[in-house]
């Protein structure tokens, strides 16, 4: 349930483009994650939030399942057939997953427990918080590096998202603050 305040930001999150302005308002504030890096993480993983699969490709250079030219939809069916062919371990090969392009195994499994890794707001309280645990673990800049990997990759992801979350900053007239902790532990979330 989102406080009257919550409803105002909500509202300007959908103003500026992002795709689920109430649930993104609430798993932000869940995790503990300020909101203007989370609007980042959603422009910069799914152009503002959308529910679709990623284009990771295998060591031979082909997509991974449901990956093609083109964008593919992420649904309860295509997800639960992509996590058959994926495995328990991602040994299938692992693909990103809804807004928040979850990725790894693991971390799709945690948003399956909390309402379904194909769910918009599931999707989003798990790589928030995933996100949240990162930067309040390693600092700003190398918390949002690891939420990308390593290397060469990760450091261009960084610079990639720096100028995005001081824009969403502006965007909302708000100064960054320090992580706090989550507003309570993640629980299931309902489908709406």
């Amino acid at each position: 349930m989102l406080t009257p305040q919550q409803h105002v930001k909500a509202r300007r999150l959908k103003e500026l483009g992002i795709v689920n302005p109430q649930w993104t308002v609430e798993a932000a504030s869940n995790a503990g994650l300020e909101l203007a890096i989370a609007c980042a993480f959603l422009e910069q993983e799914s152009g503002g939030g959308h529910n679709v699969f990623g284009h990771d490709r295998d060591g031979q250079g082909r997509y991974i399942f449901p990956a093609k030219d083109g964008t593919v939809d992420v649904s309860e069916e295509m997800y639960t057939e992509y996590k058959r062919r994926r495995g328990p371990k991602g040994k299938g090969g692992m693909q990103g997953v809804g807004p928040m392009q979850l990725t790894w195994y693991s971390i799709q499994d945690d948003a399956d427990t909390i309402g379904g890794c194909w769910h918009p707001r599931a999707n989003m309280q798990a790589g928030f918080q995933r996100a949240a645990d990162l930067i309040r673990r390693n600092g700003m800049n190398l918390g949002i590096k690891a939420y990308n990997g390593s290397g060469p990759q990760a450091d261009r992801y960084l610079a990639q998202m720096l100028p995005r979350i001081e824009k969403w900053r502006a965007q909302l007239n708000v100064p960054p603050k320090p992580l706090a902790a989550p507003a309570t532990p993640t629980a299931p979330v309902p489908p709406n």
